[in-house]
């Protein structure tokens, strides 16, 4: 190559500098999106191409995530032909001129895990560490050997997860009140001992290797105190570490701040201990409630249903509860939400069909007075059974606009998160009326209270006024 044209990688000055610098065994990297993880993942392994025996694996939890459009195999294909690689586009990996390899792969199952075994990965990467399971990384850590000149280790990134294992896992480095890394603890080196599926933690290597010859006396004779005691640490980062993205693409701020908040705390902040509970998902703040809302826009109603009506109460038995039939409406106009009627009922699927119909009818005839385009939606399970059931429905309303969605595959936060992020802009309005504190109970309640069929009528409501949901035509 002509050194004039020579292009020079390294890592910017800070956090992923003291990520590529570190000794640690084990090193965990993020915290917070935009921090620059995944080209410090790839960057890592290049210190060791020139090695002929080296070898290097970066996993990421589903295959697919690895090849999508700007992933870890684009970025990869930008940095690694640069060290006259060779590449396998079809088993993800990068041989060098030395012989060394770097791939790539999925780890969708926890059973995956086995087509490793007798696998010896002297550079050991995880993209998205919380996607992972411990049992995955875990066992995989034992495939973490190496026969060459380099030493094994392991490098990881990450974005926060409260309910991951990741998250107790990296426990000292965070504030267990406000959720936030400890900033004086920011890449410091602990060490870990595992021992029965827990983890033993010591602040140097001397105390920690004692545990292990006490704990494992036969087997560090064997093999040495270095297979147990492992060095540790967490380096968090966020966007305004990585300046090199904001000057490429100085929209992603904006994107990140018109996150709602719990992802907003999560991926700009980098908080640890955010989760959804009553209150973060939805506030009852954050709705304006309006005496009169203008003609014309987008009317939606749609509908949550429930299959089996409340039983009574016996003596000396608890009463069934079962979900309700809920359904929402609402108009859309202008990038502005109006709530204009929402109600639950527990009763039997007979009845559940008849209210929806005759509710239909009356919507439909509101929307041709007031110049509104009327939309009628329901949820629908997987299954071909409720497919057919689908297509029963949908003829039982001539000359509306009717269709079921199907939600499967996407979890209620999930469903819920485009409307959430509205509603805290002030975007989303309810009609004053008498259901008004039933609805914002329920939404502030989100996700800790036994029903949410209002929320669930909601969200479906919402992403159909704007198209989102995935639509049943056979």
């Amino acid at each position: 190559m002509d050194p004039t044209n020579a292009i020079e990688l390294r890592p910017q000055p800070g956090p992923q500098t003291a990520f590529l610098s570190t000794s640690a065994d084990i090193a965990i990297y993020g915290g917070a999106a935009g921090g620059g993880k995944s080209f410090a993942l790839l960057l890592e392994p290049l210190r060791h191409v020139a090695k002929s025996d080296f070898g290097g694996v970066i996993f990421r939890r589903d295959r697919q995530q690895i090849t999508n459009e700007g992933a870890l195999w684009d970025e990869a294909g930008k940095m690694y032909p640069l060290f006259q690689a060779a590449v396998n586009k079809s088993d993800l990996f990068y041989t060098f001129e030395s012989g060394a390899t770097i791939g790539f792969a999925g780890l969708q199952y926890e059973e995956d895990v086995s087509k490793w075994q007798g696998s010896q990965i002297a550079y050991l990467g995880f993209d998205e560490l919380t996607h992972f399971t411990a049992k995955q990384f875990f066992y995989m850590l034992s495939r973490n050997r190496s026969m060459s000149a380099v030493r094994s280790y392991v490098r990881a990134t990450c974005n926060p997860d409260a309910d991951s294992w990741v998250a107790d896992f990296i426990g000292w480095w965070i504030d267990q009140d406000t959720g936030f890394p400890i900033t004086e603890r920011a890449g410091v080196v602990r060490w870990m001992v595992r021992n029965n599926e827990r983890n033993y933690w010591f602040d140097d290597q001397e105390s920690a290797e004692d545990y292990a010859k006490e704990s494992f006396p036969d087997l560090v004779d064997k093999v040495g105190v270095s297979e147990f005691a492992k060095s540790v640490t967490f380096i968090p980062a966020d966007l305004f570490d990585n300046p090199a993205l904001l000057r490429r693409d100085p929209g992603y701020l904006s994107n990140l701040l018109a996150l709602g908040l719990i992802d907003r705390e999560r991926l700009l902040k980098g908080n640890w201990k955010i989760r959804a509970t009553a209150g973060k998902v939805y506030s009852r703040d954050w709705f304006e409630i309006v005496d009169a809302i203008g003609v014309g826009g987008v009317d939606v109603r749609f509908w949550d249903l429930a299959a089996t009506e409340k039983k009574i109460k016996k003596k000396g038995n608890k009463a069934d509860d079962p979900d309700y039939t809920a359904t929402v409406k609402l108009r859309y106009k202008n990038n502005v939400w109006t709530v204009i009627d929402s109600y639950q009922i527990q009763t039997a699927p007979a009845n559940v069909e008849k209210l929806v119909v005759q509710t239909a009818e009356l919507d439909a005839r509101e929307a041709k007075v007031n110049g509104t385009r009327y939309k009628l939606r329901w949820e629908v399970e997987p299954g071909s059974a409720a497919k057919r059931e689908n297509r029963r429905w949908v003829s039982l309303f001539k000359g509306i606009d009717a269709k079921g969605v199907l939600t499967a595959g996407v979890d209620k936060l999930g469903r819920a998160r485009a409307c959430s992020v509205q509603a805290e802009f002030g975007n989303v309005k309810m009609l004053s009326a008498d259901w008004n504190n039933e609805l914002l109970t329920q939404l502030h309640g989100f996700p800790d209270l036994p029903h949410d069929d209002l929320v669930d009528a909601l969200s479906g409501a919402f992403n159909e006024s704007v198209e989102t949901g995935i639509i049943l035509t056979d």
